[in-house]
């Protein structure tokens, strides 16, 4: 069996990073994967071709020249002799679903759901209306199994679309690939919060609750973004690093005496995971995917509160058993999101055998 899996960009952004986990596990699990790109930026290729993973760039046009799109990919998946064909994000799922749907490959199609698309601010208007009722009508006949990378990322997208059935795939993580969670080692406890510097991130509200706490705390937002400079306005104190690759942004978390994720949306929380799995203790909000991949190994707090968060904050500053506790909690939680287990899950699927249940 080989696939073929078709995604917008190789940007840094999280569903381009599971490809770069999930691909060379499904290789090692005797299903080698091949990448369709649709247009620039391709900063993950180098590693996706590093892994053994061939990336094709897909010839230029319009991102709603639908037909010409399906016409490449089914051309493409015919030459690699691909059995599946799997989209991720939003032009490429509308492609393969018009590519199933107009008969051009007898690939099996799979789609994988990375966010909540239809939820959030700037998630109105004509141009959104009419990207889901284009959806709502290709993807029940296009796809053999559509995946969301967690249960309310699944709901959200039933929902949304009047889709019948979407199931589960967890985002997967590679554990060999970590570096050793050690702390800051310093007299000042170290707040790290992963991610973009966006409105939905929540990093406000975090500066909000800074304000409230009692204990002095080194603060590093670890990403870059739109809002990077006025939160620098809003707390000088607060380090900004700027926009970092993964492996610069893993060292910022395993430096962490604690990680908070104050998210107001949140599909899956990918760098929470890999907190996780680096053994530091979580403060996060109770939104999203969050709660599915935390579970008890972490502190849940609802988001929009400052107050309730500073106090979570406090909670775990003041305690280091508990900090140790929950971090060794979340550490063997993360075990559960392994790459090999995804993959193994995933190619039931696509064997047509899957197994039931999720995480």
């Amino acid at each position: 069996m080989r696939a073929l899996h078709v995604i917008d960009t190789l940007g840094r952004g999280g569903a381009e990073q599971v490809l770069t986990t999930l691909l060379p596990e499904l290789a090692r699990q005797g299903c080698p994967a091949d990448v369709a790109v649709l247009r620039a930026p391709y900063d993950l290729q180098d590693e996706l071709q590093a892994a053994g993973i061939s990336v094709y760039r897909l010839g230029a046009c319009h991102k709603w020249n639908l037909p010409r799109r399906a016409v490449q990919i089914a051309k493409l998946a015919r030459s690699l002799g691909a059995d599946v064909v799997h989209a991720h994000l939003y032009f490429p799922a509308v492609s393969v679903a018009l590519m199933r749907r107009l008969g051009l490959s007898r690939a099996k199609c799979f789609v994988t759901f990375h966010n909540l698309a239809y939820a959030g601010a700037n998630r109105a208007g004509l141009g959104l209306s009419a990207k889901k009722a284009l959806a709502s009508w290709l993807y029940p006949r296009g796809f053999e199994t559509m995946f969301g990378c967690s249960r309310a990322v699944a709901d959200h997208y039933q929902y949304a679309l009047n889709l019948s059935r979407v199931e589960v795939l967890n985002n997967p993580i590679d554990l060999s690939k970590l570096p050793i969670g050690r702390g800051s080692g310093q007299a000042v406890p170290r707040i790290v919060v992963p991610g973009r510097l966006v409105s939905e991130k929540g990093h406000d509200v975090l500066n909000q609750a800074l304000t409230k706490l009692k204990t002095p705390v080194d603060v590093v937002f670890a990403g870059g973004g739109p809002l990077q400079d006025r939160l620098a306005r809003d707390n000088p104190a607060v380090r900004i690093t700027g926009t970092l690759d993964h492996a610069e942004l893993l060292d910022q978390v395993a430096q962490a005496d604690l990680v908070v994720v104050p998210s107001r949306y949140e599909g899956f929380g990918l760098a929470t995971l890999e907190a996780m799995a680096l053994a530091r203790p979580i403060v996060a909000t109770n939104v999203g995917g969050l709660p599915e991949v935390i579970g008890d190994s972490g502190l849940l707090v609802p988001s929009e509160d400052p107050a309730v968060l500073a106090n979570a904050i406090e909670t775990l500053l003041s305690d280091s058993d508990l900090r140790a506790s929950l971090g060794s909690q979340a550490q063997a939680r993360a075990q559960q999101f392994s790459a090999p287990v995804i993959a193994a899950r995933l190619l039931g699927y696509y064997h047509g055998h899957p197994k039931e249940g999720q995480l």
